[in-house]
């Protein structure tokens, strides 16, 4: 009687066992979906949602300029170290039309860093620091065009404007400068890069314009 009741209880304690597993594979099976499918409820309801979130993402004016502080001196640092070991021989003060008198040294290494930081990580220095990065406004990469007009064309216009089209920066919803216009960029924040990248993509996969 007692190896009976013995037998009925291991019966009982496997059954339990099973369900125990089969709840934990359910659940784990529930688990690996949630996972695969968290990203789709990154994206907002609607646009306006999306435009409202959206206002976050870019880098205001202030802090903007603190990365543009540091990436001069940057490129000074940069300017001063080329002119040492090329013993001052190319640094020429030329008078530039709408520049007026600049080095031609400091323009030449000025460009060079902007266009090669931007276009390889699309970061300065300065971005890095601050935790910023230029990105195209469309959902693309951007190109080796996109830099140039921004960081040649653009750059050498507000250098010829006595750099106050920085200050559009502070008056729009997207936080572009002219140098941003010219060539359809925006500066984005880095913690809110994925998301913002995650977010067009799907907005992009739905055929929305």
């Amino acid at each position: 009687m007692e190896n009976k009741q013995q037998n009925l209880d291991r019966e009982n304690f496997i059954t339990e066992n099973d369900k125990e597993e089969l709840k934990t594979e359910n659940m784990t099976e529930e688990t690996k979906i949630t996972k695969e499918n968290i990203e789709d409820f990154i994206l907002p309801t609607t646009l306006e949602d999306y435009r409202e979130i959206s206002k976050h993402f870019y880098a205001g004016f202030w802090i903007r300029l603190i990365a543009y502080i540091i990436d001069i001196a940057v490129t000074y640092a940069i300017t001063g170290l080329f002119n040492t070991l090329t013993f001052n021989k190319l640094n020429i003060t030329m008078n530039i039309p709408l520049l007026g008198e600049s080095s031609l040294t400091y323009i030449f290494v000025m460009l060079f860093y902007f266009v090669i930081m931007t276009y390889s990580i699309n970061q300065t220095l300065g971005k890095i620091i601050m935790g910023l990065k230029v990105a195209a406004i469309s959902p693309k990469k951007l190109t080796l065009i996109d830099v140039l007009y921004r960081e040649i064309v653009g750059r050498l216009l507000n250098m010829a404007l006595f750099s106050l089209p920085y200050l559009v920066v502070a008056f729009n919803s997207k936080k572009m400068g002219l140098h941003d216009y010219i060539a359809d960029t925006v500066v984005i924040k880095e913690d809110f890069m994925k998301l913002r990248t995650h977010m067009n993509k799907k907005i992009e996969q739905l055929n929305i314009r």
